[in-house]
C-alpha cells in the first residue's frame, strides 16, 4: 500500500463506466433472451396439433388421415394430439407414410376404411374396373 491509500481505495475499481457497461449490455442481453422464449412458448401452444400432424404427413398418408377423421372423428382427434406431442418430442420420425399411419390406427382397433379404385391403362387412358365391365 502507498501513504495516503486506505485498504477500501485498494478495493475499488478503478473505472465505475466500464462496469456499468457491462451490466447495461448484460441486461439488454437479457431482455432480449426473455421476448424470444417468450415469443417461442406462445407459438407452441397456440398452434394446433393438426396442423403439426398433417405438416409431418406425406400426401397419401393426409388421405388416411382424413378417412380417419371422417369415421372416427373422436378418437382420430385424441390420436392426432397424441401424435402431435410425440412429434414435437421427437419421438416419431418424420414424415410419417400411409402405411404407417393406416398401421397405427390397425393397431389401437381403428378399421380405417379406404376407398379402393382399380384401374386399367387401357389406349392411352386409365379406365376404371366399372367402365371396364360395362364394356365388355
Amino acid at each position: 500500500m502507498s501513504k495516503g491509500q486506505s485498504s477500501d481505495d485498494m478495493m475499488r475499481p478503478l473505472q465505475n463506466e466500464p462496469d456499468e457497461e457491462i451490466e447495461f449490455i448484460m441486461r439488454r442481453k437479457f431482455l432480449e433472451l426473455q421476448k424470444k422464449l417468450l415469443k417461442s412458448l406462445t407459438t407452441r401452444e397456440e398452434e394446433d396439433p393438426e396442423k403439426i400432424v398433417r405438416r409431418n404427413l406425406t400426401k397419401k398418408a393426409r388421405e388416411v388421415l382424413d378417412a380417419a377423421l371422417s369415421q372416427y372423428p373422436r378418437i382420430t382427434r385424441r390420436i392426432i394430439v397424441a401424435l402431435a406431442q410425440a412429434i414435437k418430442r421427437g419421438e416419431v420420425e418424420t414424415p410419417i407414410d400411409a402405411v404407417t399411419l393406416y398401421n397405427t390406427f390397425k393397431y389401437l382397433g381403428i378399421p380405417v376404411r379406404l376407398e379402393t379404385k382399380i384401374r386399367f391403362y387401357e389406349k392411352g387412358r386409365h379406365i376404371d374396373l366399372r367402365e371396364k365391365l360395362k364394356e365388355d
